[in-house]
């Protein structure tokens, strides 16, 4: 028994080490308000910006200073493929809104990845 559940937690462990619990937004859908990630403060003291399957500092980077609307309480940031790692990724970003309307705000990617 103790070793099932030692492989219980591996298992769990590698899904949200992995990012396997937050799946790769797509671009053409409206991302869901959340919060499914870290929320941190901007770099630049922009508005809050939410990880959702990406290295956090580069999320930050990313994310920060990002335009959006006047009516904008946070800045989304979502992994479009598959595994977003340090050296390699595509991700969207989108304002959230205090009723939870989403807007895409942009898309980008870093290293070798390729938009969706």
């Amino acid at each position: 028994m103790r070793w099932r559940g030692i492989a219980i937690a591996v298992v769990t462990a590698s899904a949200v080490a992995g990012c396997g619990l937050i799946q790769p937004q797509a671009a053409d859908k409206p991302v869901p308000a959340g919060p499914l990630g870290p929320i941190r403060p901007a770099l630049t003291g922009g508005l809050p910006i939410e990880c959702r399957g990406l290295p956090v500092d580069r999320c930050l980077e990313v994310g920060s200073g990002v335009p959006a609307g006047p009516d904008a309480i946070r800045i989304i940031v979502s992994c479009e493929i598959l595994v977003c790692s340090q050296t390699d990724a595509a991700f969207r970003m989108d304002s959230i809104d205090a009723k939870g309307n989403t807007s895409s705000v942009g898309r980008g990617t870093w290293g070798n990845a390729q938009q969706p």
